[in-house]
């Protein structure tokens, strides 16, 4: 079972042309990845979510399972200098994306 989806507001996908399971590409100016969409009234208008996709593609990495299941790496996405004020830990959940039919 493929979980390495992106998550998108039935509204957004229309604009952008994206239908049930079609192929979309994820891309910041750092990184870019492709995957499956997944129309949902569960995500808000102009916003997305990729719930699975932590990269398990390095070679450093010795799982098995998730290397043959690897999604791509979200983290790539973001801007490595962006902390928590608060926590002073790493900023993982807000980037700005494109998302394009493919």
């Amino acid at each position: 079972k493929n979980r390495f989806l992106l998550l998108i507001n039935p509204l957004d996908a229309e604009s952008r042309s994206i239908p049930e399971g079609g192929r979309v590409r994820v891309k910041s100016p750092k990184f870019q990845f492709d995957l499956d969409a997944k129309l949902t009234d569960e995500m808000m208008p102009g916003v997305i979510s990729i719930p699975h996709g932590w990269g398990h593609e390095s070679e450093e990495t010795f799982q098995k399972i998730a290397v043959k299941n690897s999604g791509g790496n979200l983290n790539a996405l973001g801007n490595d200098k962006a902390f928590d004020p608060v926590s002073g830990n790493a900023d993982l959940h807000i980037r700005n994306v494109q998302v394009t039919p493919l």
